[in-house]
């Protein structure tokens, strides 16, 4: 790491790592905030976990920004990561509880984390209890606590708050007086214990199919995107049949998102339920080029049978890339590029039908 004289030797990640190891909690919180990359924020993930609960309270004492959130959420499932577990997850509640309103976004990654980043839930002590049912009584934070009080409570001493405050919530969700962030907010820590309450799912499916804004809509999508089941996948591919335009669109991006969706969603493909023209060129693109390699084989194979047009496009623009890899004539491209903003951007100009175009010439002529 460091050279005969000192000097240091090494990315700027281990410069991250090194630095963060010999920090206190608010330098750390400072350098995750100045981050650039994922890789510096890892180090300085793995550099605090060993002290994870004193540098999450820390990220509650300052303004957030996108890197912060990033690296605030990757280190929380640390702070049960050890037998103290009951007394770390005590501290950090009580630190939410008292933080101020602007950092609100902060206390709201922190209590998600602490209910879904940790597949064992903490043993519910005496003291941890007291904590999360101080909370829940708690209009600042309520909503986010419920989820993890649904989680921990397995012995059912909160059961009659959660209740209580599940119903409340579902009251408020359906109500036009709160804001179309409040709403989401809500709609986001309902999903995660709709087995819990039967009235959940039917809630969301009416303001997915009612007269709200579009991006109520959407943020309840995006709710629903953020937590696994194959229930959930269902709503959203039952929705994408019934929609047209932005939000047929935004729903496709939360299906795809989890490989089981997006298999499900070839699968009524495969059934003849969902038509390729439905789905668009670009999005079939991003079947046949999901990560997830079943998907993807399951996007090919699927496709060749229902669409053989695929496959003979295919073909079609192998046989024209020694053509494309030729000198293109900028001035006649211009003028082609003309068509093309009827439904793409790059940048500013064109609509946003389909994918945008910006960092396509990056990709050379075969793809």
């Amino acid at each position: 790491r460091h050279g005969d004289e000192g000097e240091f030797i090494g990315s700027d990640a281990l410069r991250s790592f090194e630095k963060a190891s010999e920090s206190n909690p608010a330098q750390i919180v400072a350098q995750a905030k100045a981050a650039q990359d994922d890789w510096t924020r890892s180090a300085l993930v793995a550099a605090a976990s060993d002290r994870a609960v004193s540098v999450l309270q820390a990220t509650l004492n300052t303004a957030p920004n996108a890197s912060l959130l990033a690296f605030t959420s990757a280190l929380t499932p640390a702070a049960l990561a050890n037998n103290k577990a009951a007394a770390n997850a005590a501290r950090l509640l009580k630190a939410c509880g008292s933080a101020a309103s602007d950092v609100a976004v902060t206390k709201g990654i922190i209590l998600r984390g602490l209910a879904e980043g940790i597949e064992t839930p903490p043993a519910l002590t005496s003291a941890l209890k007291a904590v999360i049912a101080s909370l829940l009584k708690d209009e600042s934070v309520n909503t986010l606590v419920l989820p993890m009080a649904v989680k921990w409570d397995q012995k059912g001493d909160l059961e009659g708050q959660t209740k209580a405050l599940t119903t409340a919530l579902l009251g408020k969700l359906n109500q036009g007086i709160l804001s179309e962030e409040q709403r989401a907010t809500i709609a986001r820590s309902l999903v995660s214990i709709r087995k819990n309450n039967q009235q959940i799912l039917p809630a969301l499916k009416n303001i997915l199919n009612g007269t709200g804004s579009d991006t109520l809509k959407e943020g309840v999508l995006a709710a629903i995107g953020e937590v696994s089941g194959p229930d959930l996948g269902t709503l959203l591919i039952n929705y994408f049949i019934a929609q047209d335009g932005s939000l047929k669109l935004k729903t496709f991006d939360q299906i795809v998102k989890r490989s089981k969706w997006a298999q499900e969603l070839l699968k009524y493909m495969s059934e003849g339920k969902i038509l390729p023209a439905d789905v668009g060129p670009g999005n079939l693109s991003r079947l046949r080029n999901h990560p997830d390699r079943n998907t993807y084989r399951a996007a090919y194979r699927i496709l060749a049978k229902i669409a053989p047009e695929i496959a003979e496009k295919d073909d079609l623009i192998a046989r024209l890339i020694p053509e494309m890899e030729k000198p293109g004539d900028p001035v006649k491209g211009k003028a082609v590029f003309g068509a093309c903003i009827v439904c793409h951007k790059l940048g500013d100009p064109g609509a946003a039908v389909g994918p945008a175009l910006d960092g396509m010439g990056t990709h050379g002529a075969p793809e």
